[in-house]
């Protein structure tokens, strides 16, 4: 029993959680695309609001963001994105979390830099 639980052998829908790793072996490349993208997201972030990230930390396709240097209010950006149709959490710890993904392409990161000009 020991050596199963280790193994994952009790977890409940593993199922799921397969499923999900299974598409992003099959969709590598769509992994990628999400990787530059992200990548494109944090050179955005340093050239308009110099200290809100160093690109070269990105690795992957989750962008960490130090939201105080963007010099605005979170309530205010809050409203603009939602005016925007943009949906994002608030930052947590003074950090907001940027993730790509299947869903969004260039021109949704264009879009955001605009609504924050």
């Amino acid at each position: 029993r020991y050596l199963r639980r280790r193994m994952g052998g009790a977890m409940r829908q593993a199922g799921v959680i397969a499923a999900a790793a299974r598409v992003g072996l099959a969709e590598r490349a769509r992994l990628v695309e999400d990787h530059q993208l992200a990548q494109k997201l944090a050179v955005g972030f340093a050239e308009r609001y110099p200290g809100s990230i160093e690109p070269t930390d990105v690795d992957t396709n989750l962008v960490l963001v130090r939201f105080d240097a963007l010099g605005m209010a979170w309530p205010d950006v809050a409203d603009r994105l939602d005016k925007a149709s943009i949906k994002v959490n608030s930052p947590l710890k003074g950090r907001w979390r940027l993730v790509t993904h299947r869903d969004v392409d260039a021109g949704d990161v264009d879009r955001l830099f605009d609504v924050l000009a």
